[in-house]
């Protein structure tokens, strides 16, 4: 299945704002966040701190994903 995923932050720098990442029936959002892992793009706890986004709601990382779903995944952001 097809999972569309629109990217913030220093993952959109690596990996560009969008992407298309094809999975398994019956993946959820950590098998999505692993596959972004295993580009390099994040370090091995760092999908902990990920904030994933459907229809405008944060889901879990255990949510069951659908072909053709759309994700945002946000990055922390600290400041000051």
């Amino acid at each position: 299945m097809h999972i569309t995923v629109r990217l913030s932050g220093s993952l959109a720098e690596q990996l560009g704002n969008r992407l298309v990442v094809e999975l398994g029936p019956g993946a959820r959002v950590c098998d999505l966040l692993e596959a972004l892992a295993a580009d390099g793009a994040l370090g091995e706890r760092a999908c902990d701190g990920l904030a994933v986004v459907a229809g405008g709601s944060i889901v879990t990382h255990d949510r069951v994903l659908a072909d053709g779903d759309r994700l945002d995944v946000l990055v922390p952001a600290a400041g000051g």
